[in-house]
């Protein structure tokens, strides 16, 4: 489900948590996200740069260890399916935890605020960037960097994310950090300075990642 669904709830000014989408190797190859690995980590970035909050669905017609599986096979008989694979959809959402702890933030200090970010070769909503910024003195982008939607998404190995943000209203300089979303890797920039549109484009190739920028103290 698109991080665009919770538009519809913003007027509430209620938490918005996003409980059950797509539960990892419970509908079989057929329905099943190829890239689940991915695909997760996309579902939790959108979802919290937007002001809400997503839920990881392992297996619950077999309760099992996540680091366990993939050592036996368990058979379902309801669905008929037979899991033998090791679970991969928390494997890069732990970097998402890892990341914000590291850094002291806050997401309850932030407001989302997409209108700030965009890049020039992507329009479709679902693929564009993420922003979100705590007044105009830190700010976080996500950048699902996708190649197509739905089940068969993937991180487009062939493209550098790349994205241009407003800044004018930010009045000082701002610290770089770029996170590599899906190992939870981190390169530090250049400090740049506020007051104007800024372009920025990913230390690596072919990935989704998380830009922070935050004034300098």
């Amino acid at each position: 489900m698109s991080a665009t669904e919770f538009k519809k709830f913003e007027k509430f000014g209620k938490p918005v948590f996003l409980g059950e989408d797509r539960y990892e190797q419970d509908h079989g190859r057929d329905r099943d996200p190829s890239d689940m690995r991915y695909w997760q980590r996309r579902l939790f970035w959108s979802w919290l740069l937007s002001g809400g909050s997503a839920n990881y669905g392992g297996r619950w017609l077999s309760v099992h260890p996540y680091r366990q599986t993939g050592k036996r096979e368990f058979f379902v008989d309801i669905r008929k399916l037979r899991f033998g694979q090791q679970l991969t959809g928390l494997d890069s959402v732990i970097h998402i935890s890892r990341f914000l702890g590291s850094n002291n933030i806050e997401l309850c200090s932030f407001q989302a605020d997409d209108s700030l970010v965009q890049d020039s070769k992507i329009k479709h909503g679902i693929d564009a960037p993420k922003l979100a910024r705590r007044q105009f003195k830190e700010f976080l982008v996500y950048h699902p960097n996708a190649k197509g939607t739905g089940q068969h998404a993937t991180r487009n190995r062939d493209y550098t994310a790349a994205v241009t943000i407003d800044l004018r209203k930010a009045s000082g300089d701002l610290r770089v950090q770029w996170l590599r979303c899906h190992d939870g890797a981190i390169r530090e920039a250049p400090a740049i300075s506020g007051r104007g549109v800024r372009e920025f484009t990913a230390p690596w190739s072919g990935e989704d990642v998380v830009l922070r920028l935050i004034e300098s103290q």
